[in-house]
């Protein structure tokens, strides 16, 4: 199968799931889900949704890492020792490592920060 093929199959069964590519990546609030997205910047991102909670998992450059979560856009604007910057629907906010916080919708708490790497859980507030 041809990459381009295995692409598009990829996509299709996605957004059956519920979940929407393109600026970022969308993932419906019941039920799982998980879904990825890389740049040529070496961004990597992912979000695992399970009933409401989602896992979200950056490294790399986060300028442009826009995320649809929740029904939400997230974007990690930042990611600093310990604290990252996130805004979400034009809210923005620093969260500190082990905080959780409401931004645009959301509550948000970070799991950790380090190293050009940032763990994430966001359900709605």
């Amino acid at each position: 199968m041809s990459p381009i093929r295995a692409s598009v199959l990829l996509a299709a069964a996605l957004l059956a799931a519920g979940c929407q590519i393109g600026g970022g990546n969308s993932v419906g609030s019941s039920g799982s889900s998980s879904s990825s997205n890389s740049s040529s910047r070496g961004t990597s991102s992912s979000v695992s949704c399970t009933n409401g909670e989602c896992r979200i998992a950056v490294s790399g450059d986060p300028s442009g890492a826009r995320l649809g979560v929740l029904g939400r856009s997230l974007r990690i604007e930042t990611i600093e020792e310990g604290a990252v910057t996130v805004a979400v629907d034009g809210d923005s906010a620093r969260i500190p490592a082990g905080a959780i916080q409401s931004v645009g919708g959301l509550s948000i708490r970070v799991v950790s920060a380090s190293g050009g790497e940032a763990r994430l859980e966001a359900r709605r507030a």
